[in-house]
């Protein structure tokens, strides 16, 4: 990785930081070269505007997450395993990656940009859109190999589920205790052991 390539690198996460905390709107670029230790020049050097700013630093943070959860997936043996595993390493990340400290990216920017800034809007439904075929289809799989039923309604699963965690996720951050997070994930492995049982049962 050449010289300018890290320092892109490094202006993403220090800014992914910063958005996540205060919001793309109230971040000024007086901030943005704050933590950077950058001049407005040089992040222009690096990226044609903000609102560019702002979406290659959304993709960057996604890619972290998807990187932590394919880690994740890949040290486990079966597909119901991974599915677990899923609700785990989500939590984990935002309770040992500093890069989240104010909770999930894909949450946050999906509130702020409900009604201004649609291509973010757009970027945040393309990533939990993939967080969601990425459960789909780990749950079809579980269901392939006999760990869960196949009378399942996935989609209300999934529904589930990425509530579970992104309600646990605001009350961690709103009172600073990932408590709420662990309780999430030890409910959720209950919930997805429960459907097992089913499985099991009506064979």
């Amino acid at each position: 990785m050449g010289k300018g390539d890290k320092t892109r690198q490094d202006i993403l996460h220090k800014v992914a930081v910063l958005f996540n905390e205060k919001g793309y709107a109230a971040t000024s670029m007086h901030d943005i070269t704050r933590v950077t230790g950058i001049q407005r020049g040089g992040i222009y050097n690096h990226f044609a505007s903000k609102e560019e700013l702002a979406i290659e630093t959304f993709t960057y943070a996604c890619s972290v997450l998807a990187q932590q959860l394919s880690q994740s997936i890949r040290c486990q043996k079966t597909a119901f395993e991974q599915f677990k595993v899923i609700a785990t390493s989500f939590a984990e990340l935002y309770t040992q990656n500093s890069l989240f400290p104010c909770g999930c990216q894909v949450l946050n920017t999906a509130v702020e940009a409900k009604r201004q800034m649609l291509p973010l809007r757009h970027k945040a439904q393309e990533a939990m859109s993939q967080l969601k075929q990425l459960i789909v289809q780990t749950m079809l799989e579980a269901i392939k190999q006999g760990d869960l039923p196949a009378s399942i309604d996935t989609d209300a699963v999934v529904a589930i589920f990425i509530s579970t965690l992104e309600g646990a996720m605001l009350l961690s951050v709103l009172y600073d205790d990932s408590a709420y997070l662990h309780h999430a994930v030890r409910h959720l492995h209950w919930y997805i052991d429960t459907l097992a049982l089913n499985s099991h049962s009506s064979t």
